[in-house]
């Protein structure tokens, strides 16, 4: 399963650099009369793996940001947080015996 998703990423990697590579450097080197390279100094290599590093970048922020968010909210007491369903089932009990003490008090009576 893992592999199959590394072919996936590297097919979408290699399917995104293409037009990029045609787009931009291929066109760029033939309006300078050049060979269009992609290795060496301010090649496409370069820019590329700038704008890849840069989007992964963002998206693992996004990421830890939701999590830290996610875990802060959760720890908070929130609507979604476990700790209030123990919480509920204590304040029930304690509804739950004093409807009792109430009953047992009115049988007495």
């Amino acid at each position: 399963m893992a592999s199959a998703s590394r072919s996936r990423r590297s097919s979408s990697s290699a399917g995104c650099s293409r037009p990029g590579w045609l787009e931009r450097v291929v066109s760029e080197q033939e309006e300078h009369g050049q060979q269009a390279q992609a290795f060496g100094e301010s090649r496409y290599v370069w820019s590329w793996g700038q704008a890849t590093f840069e989007n992964w970048q963002s998206e693992f922020l996004q990421l830890f940001t939701f999590v830290v968010l996610t875990t802060y909210v959760v720890h908070r007491k929130s609507h979604e947080s476990p700790d209030t369903d123990y919480e509920t089932e204590a304040a029930l009990r304690r509804i739950e015996a004093q409807l009792k003490e109430l009953t047992e008090h009115r049988s007495k009576a």
